[in-house]
């Protein structure tokens, strides 16, 4: 799954070839094609295909001949690594809160799926079976008692890659304390009384039951209710003086509470016209919760409405709302006042009536962080959930994060939804001192601070290139890395003194682990490559110690003792290490004292095509050189450029060329040249008269003889471009025609 470079070298001239990867299994060699075809310029990056194997090695191969190729060493090919950090053993989890699961991993894939079991691993349940590959997974923990509890986290593209905690920890039954009836209270048939409880861990709906016999048995009054903490009953049901409260989870009927014995009366004791049956003496409620007024009463007189008002330490009375009294319950929500002597006044609109309720209290909200917790390591630029709950009611929280301990602090989220969750990216500011602080938005004295944690910086591990290598200027190659938290960019850059002094390669890359680099002209045994979080320039990583070589250029062709002739064409080849686009091809024939240009610039083909020039000389040398950094260059043997040449072949000595016929003139030569001029001379070479003027250098020419007597005649072959080679014939004679009678 994760990406990573082939290098490679060559000889030659091979335009493209074909990547392949072995890997040896219990059936066999196997082979998988990286790519048939991809130009030979000394790199490539590949994915490594998901092929388990401990024995694998790369071929590469000439498109052209099948015979070229090349293989690694042998290596192998493993599966990438997950571990879990949280859970890991020994928590104690409560079944129904949140909670966040968190792992790392190594190596390129992009979903896991979750897993738990409550067995210690002999059986596992399904989490979620694919959620993005990104560190943590917010997860309600179910209901029920289990001590041997695990987490899995799976890698989703081979079920062999996963990893579970350590050790097991431990999921534990939510809880509920039945608070009201308590001791000593008493409820009125047929008249409403609110039931409170607190409870730990989460459900959404309870069960009610009330028993008149001590809990002997049990009837319902709801099989269903909200879980908020209370719940208002009319007392439907028989006198008693031993009755019972329970409160039961529906998620988990092992979490229940029963309150204690309180007593169930007629309403013969009710003479007032109205009474406050609700809150009572011991009732605590926190700011922005819910308080439940209850009331006997008549009937009054129309509108048959009562006012209700509450008192903080005395008077004066402030009103809270005028209801309907045949409702004979109202829920209040908890003003912002925090006090041990609060009061309720329900009152007949029309004056006739009125109680005040017995002293209770109003406490602050309180808010308890979940997570972080003091086991905790985040990364920097990854997400987590921070979790926490609360008890009273209020729509937002402010959510604070201190890196020192609580010394200073900084705004994460303001506001935001009092929803117990929210998924916060990691700063950059790494500590082993970190805290998170979440604050009632509406009242700043509602506050709690997390548990110390820490937070770890990014790193980046550089893994190519390696100490043992040399890199030539000029040739691409590939950068690769491996980094941890997130971020979206990097800087590269080199040394070439060892990390004295850095250049820059390139800024705000995108950070996908691998950049191709074309070396530059610097050769160095000291050279570094650093990778650098392009967000946080204190998160960087360095690569060992390596080589860059210079670029070699060496001449095949010609060689010692060639000889090339004037106007021939003939190739001149070289091979190369590192990559330019154009080279300059120069020649001397003067022992390199002096240098001609044959090409300015042209394609580093690995041949050129000559035409031999006109400056014959046995001390010849071509240079080939890199267009762009003449200092890399390579200069051939010596070579030899001899005269062009002609030799006449006919007329020869003692030839007799009658007047008037046909006689062919032949020669041979060497060089290059298209045409000849012929002359020839009957006076020893004293003047000479042309036969034919640009005549095709074919080697040779049909003549029709002058008319002329002499026995000291020649012919002149004359290249015309280069009057300097020439050739003249034996002596020979022309004999005028005579004619004989026999």
């Amino acid at each position: 799954g994760e990406t990573y470079p082939i290098h490679w070298n060559w000889r030659g001239i091979v335009s493209n070839i074909k990547l392949e990867l072995w890997y040896k299994v219990a059936a066999g060699v196997q082979w998988w094609t990286i790519t048939s075809n991809t130009p030979n310029d000394g790199s490539h990056y590949f994915t490594v295909p998901y092929y388990i194997s401990d024995s694998c090695g790369i071929k590469i191969t000439s498109n052209v001949d099948a015979n070229c190729y090349a293989l690694s060493e042998v290596f192998k090919i493993v599966r990438p690594t997950i571990k879990v950090i949280y859970p890991n053993g020994g928590e104690d989890l409560i079944e129904g809160e949140d909670m966040e699961i968190i792992w790392d991993w190594n190596g390129n894939f992009s979903n896991v799926m979750l897993q738990y079991s409550i067995d210690e691993g002999s059986n596992w349940q399904t989490i979620t079976t694919n959620t993005s590959n990104d560190g943590s997974y917010h997860w309600t923990i179910p209901s029920g008692i289990w001590l041997t509890c695990l987490v899995k986290v799976i890698n989703t593209t081979d079920i062999d890659c996963y990893d579970m905690g350590d050790a097991s920890f431990n999921i534990l039954d939510a809880t509920i304390d039945v608070k009201r009836p308590s001791l000593g209270d008493t409820f009125y048939i047929k008249r409403k009384h609110p039931i409170y409880w607190q409870w730990t861990g989460g459900f959404p709906t309870v069960r009610i039951m009330y028993s008149t016999n001590g809990g002997g048995s049990w009837q319902n009054v709801i099989s269903s209710a909200p879980n908020n903490g209370y719940y208002i009953w009319t007392c439907d049901t028989i006198v008693s003086n031993n009755a019972r409260i329970q409160v039961i989870s529906n998620q988990n009927t092992g979490a229940f509470s029963v309150s204690d014995p309180f007593v169930i009366a007629d309403t013969s004791s009710l003479t007032e016209p109205l009474r406050v049956l609700a809150p009572l003496q011991g009732d605590s409620f926190p700011v922005g919760g819910k308080c439940c007024i209850t009331w006997h009463s008549i009937n009054f007189a129309s509108p048959n409405q009562v006012n209700l008002y509450y008192s903080i330490d005395g008077p004066p009375w402030i009103g809270i709302a005028t209801v309907s009294n045949s409702q004979k319950r109202y829920e209040w929500t908890v003003p912002n006042y925090v006090t041990d002597n609060c009061r309720i006044l329900v009152e007949d609109v029309n004056g006739t009536a009125s109680d005040i309720s017995e002293s209770f209290s109003i406490v602050l909200q309180k808010i308890e962080v979940v997570s972080p917790t003091s086991v905790k390591e985040w990364v920097v630029g990854r997400k987590y959930y921070i979790l926490w709950n609360w008890t009273g009611g209020f729509s937002n929280a402010v959510i604070d994060y201190s890196y020192n301990g609580g010394i200073d602090w900084v705004t994460i989220a303001s506001p935001t939804s009092n929803d117990g969750a929210y998924e916060w990216t990691t700063p950059n500011t790494p500590s082993t001192q970190c805290l998170i602080r979440i604050r009632n938005y509406e009242n700043v004295n509602v506050v709690t601070i997390s548990d110390t944690f820490a937070i770890k910086p990014q790193s980046i591990t550089i893994s190519y290139p390696i100490a043992s290598d040399s890199f030539i200027v000029g040739r691409k190659y590939y950068i690769s890395w491996d980094y941890t938290g997130a971020f979206s960019s990097v800087n590269i850059e080199y040394s070439i003194d060892g990390g004295i002094n850095w250049t820059s390669i390139v800024s705000s890359a995108a950070n996908n682990q691998y950049y191709q680099w074309t070396i530059p002209n610097t050769p160095s045994n000291l050279t570094v490559i650093r990778v650098i979080n392009s967000a946080n320039l204190d998160v960087f990583g360095l690569s060992d110690t390596f080589s860059i070589v210079p670029q070699t250029i060496t001449v095949t062709s010609p060689v010692l003792s060639d000889q090339w002739i004037i106007g021939r064409k003939y190739y001149i080849t070289w091979l190369y290490t590192g990559g330019f686009s154009n080279v300059k091809i120069e020649y001397s024939y003067d022992n390199g004292s002096s240098w001609n240009t044959i090409k300015e610039s042209t394609s580093n083909s690995r041949s050129y095509e000559w035409t031999i020039p006109n400056t014959p000389s046995d001390d010849c040398f071509v240079r080939v050189l890199n267009h762009d950094n003449l200092s890399v260059c390579d200069t051939s043997e010596l070579f030899r450029i001899p005269l062009q040449t002609i030799e006449l072949t006919s007329p020869k000595t003692n030839d007799n060329l009658i007047s008037g016929r046909k006689y062919y003139i032949t020669w041979r030569w060497t060089g290059t040249f298209t045409y000849v001029d012929i002359q020839y001379s009957t006076d020893n070479g004293t003047n000479w008269s042309y036969i034919a003027n640009n005549v095709t250098n074919n080697g040779n020419y049909e003549w029709s003889i002058p008319t002329a007597n002499s026995e000291s005649c020649f012919v002149k072959l004359i290249n015309p471009q280069n009057p300097s080679v020439y050739d003249i014939s034996e002596m020979f004679s022309i004999l005028p025609q005579e004619i004989t009678i026999t």
